[in-house]
């Protein structure tokens, strides 16, 4: 029986590929460990990077309530003059502002 599979293979030369040598593959960088300290904040649609404004956006909403129906074209230009068409798209870096100037009307 060994002498017929080496006459079957005999019988079927076979080629050898001489192999290339394999190229310097990188690997990729290690990724960085993570801490406890460095997972990111969530950040709302009106927060900025790099501000911390001392007045919310809810205590904007408060007292513009008791302002709005005696000031309604003064705090619209005001907005207007921030950047904003409506409280809700306030830049977050003018809360203070905003803020200074409804504590100013009367």
């Amino acid at each position: 029986m060994v002498r017929k599979i080496c006459q079957v293979i005999g019988a079927n030369p076979v080629t050898v590929k001489k192999s290339v040598p394999a190229q310097d593959v990188k690997k990729p960088a290690p990724a960085p460990e993570k801490t406890e300290e460095s997972e990111p904040m969530p950040m709302d649609a009106n927060s900025s990077l790099g501000s911390d404004p001392a007045v919310s956006i809810q205590d904007i909403r408060t007292l513009l309530a008791s302002k709005v129906d005696n000031h309604r074209e003064a705090i619209r230009a005001k907005l207007t003059e921030l950047g904003a068409k409506n409280v809700t798209g306030l830049d977050a870096r003018n809360y203070d502002a905003f803020y200074e100037f409804l504590k100013d009307l009367a």
